[in-house]
């Protein structure tokens, strides 16, 4: 079944009203769906809904939900959150895909001495990610988007108290072990 994503506050009742211009190109001219065929929506915060498409028109359609499944975080006992070096464009990507598919949390881009990105396109950089994730949400069938933040090494360091599990990799160490 095809899954396109919506906003939270696109479900009224019984209904989905979606009006994403790209998941309604997705949905209508790429893959020709029409009115009875069914959908699974996710909100990407825990809700699943299985639909119908009822009506549509230019600008939105309007899903009939058949079965909501909600989940709760609270509910999910391991929580993972991955900072990482912030890496060229397209490994970045690469890893904000996986790491949405893995259902990661929280994804914290560290800011280390050789990063390349200026602080004034920090927040336009996060918000492309976002769309990345928002994308590999939708491939894979996850349930909530990670929260996607950007701090300083030294920042990170203050908040690992803060888990139950924190590892360091170490790619000398990696590479010596490997041999």
């Amino acid at each position: 079944m095809h899954r396109f994503i919506c906003g939270p506050t696109d479900i009224k009742g019984n209904e989905i009203i979606m009006s994403d211009s790209g998941e309604l190109h997705h949905m209508f001219r790429v893959l020709r769906l029409t009115s009875g065929d069914e959908v699974t929506i996710l909100d990407g915060e825990g809700g699943k809904y299985f639909c119908k498409i009822s009506k549509r028109d230019e600008n939105q359609a309007t899903l009939e939900i058949i079965e909501r499944l909600i989940t709760n975080k609270e509910d999910i006992k391991t929580k993972l959150t991955v900072a990482c070096a912030w890496l060229a464009k397209d490994k970045m990507n690469f890893v904000i895909e996986k790491l949405t598919e893995l259902s990661t949390e929280r994804i914290i881009l560290i800011e280390t001495e050789r990063t390349e990105i200026k602080p004034a396109d920090v927040q336009q950089r996060i918000e492309k990610l976002r769309m990345t994730s928002f994308q590999a949400l939708k491939q894979s069938g996850a349930l909530f988007l990670p929260v996607i933040e950007y701090m300083t090494f030294p920042e990170m360091l203050e908040i690992v108290g803060d888990f139950d599990l924190a590892l360091l990799l170490d790619l000398q160490f990696v590479q010596l072990v490997a041999e």
